[in-house]
């Protein structure tokens, strides 16, 4: 469960990723997730994706705010880095009739440590995928879903 951090640390991270996410405190530091009432989640079952400013894959530590995001730079993507990323997601699917928006974020973690992620925006949900750790390599596998709130007579 996210809570406010206290004692914030790199603010000026927070806001850049509010289009897509928020940043909010663990036991385990700073981490960037879900807006309330929207859910990140893998296909195909119900298992919450995070971004952790740790940047471990499992067994975090729980150090609090000494865990912290020191940039987090949201840009609309276009271009190789976006066709690239946007095939990784896309294999196994049935072709989109139009490209979505795309979105690249990139984070640095006050350890030094850096993360690519791209976002790909349908409006009423989106996809994201993880395309490494400094070197840049879109894996199918890390794709994970945005899925946001029913709007009132949507049926969907």
């Amino acid at each position: 469960m996210l809570r406010p951090c206290t004692g914030r640390r790199g603010d000026h991270a927070a806001g850049a990723a509010r289009h897509l996410g928020t940043v909010g405190c663990t036991p385990y530091g700073y981490v960037i997730a879900n807006h309330p009432g929207w859910i990140w989640s893998e296909p195909g079952g119900y298992l919450p994706v995070y971004i952790p400013a740790q940047m471990v894959a499992k067994d975090p530590r729980p150090l609090g705010n000494t865990a912290y995001f020191t940039a987090i730079i949201v840009t609309k993507s276009a271009g190789a880095d976006y066709d690239a990323a946007y095939a990784a997601y896309a294999k196994g699917f049935a072709p989109d009739a139009k490209k979505p928006d795309g979105y690249r974020l990139e984070a640095t973690s006050v350890l030094g440590t850096k993360l690519t992620l791209f976002f790909f925006d349908y409006g009423d949900h989106a996809w994201g995928i993880w395309c490494g750790m400094g070197k840049f390599a879109c894996n199918p596998d890390t794709r994970f879903m945005l899925l946001g709130p029913r709007k009132a007579g949507g049926g969907g």
